[in-house]
């Protein structure tokens, strides 16, 4: 079954948009190894080693890149999906596309 990016997160216990906005402020070859070393974290992804460091090499430059630093987000537990929807950084679309990449690839890699 296909797992999105925001899924393997949580699954780390991680906040998905606080985690995006961390790799988004990180150098891109940091951002890299990070996002390789998350990926390999996650258990019971039916991908390859291999493979996992053209996957966050694909994935990296899809991030956000120069969010204002006066953007603070509302703690997740509190948030609304109108909140969400309105107040979030447009660019965060980007994140969605992302997760959307992850679960194209993962669906390529399940079927061949």
């Amino acid at each position: 079954m296909p797992i999105s990016m925001a899924s393997a997160l949580t699954r780390l216990g991680l906040d998905p948009w606080d985690e995006a906005g961390r790799l988004a402020s990180l150098p891109t070859k940091t951002a890299i190894v990070a996002v390789t070393t998350l990926i390999g974290r996650v258990p019971g992804l039916p991908i390859p080693a291999l493979k996992i460091p053209d996957l966050a090499a694909g994935l990296v430059p899809l991030l956000p890149r120069g969010a204002p630093a006066h953007v603070k987000p509302v703690p997740v537990a509190t948030r609304t999906w109108v909140q969400i929807l309105f107040q979030a950084d447009p660019r965060w679309l980007t994140v969605a596309i992302v997760v959307g990449a992850l679960v194209a690839v993962s669906r390529l890699i399940l079927s061949g």
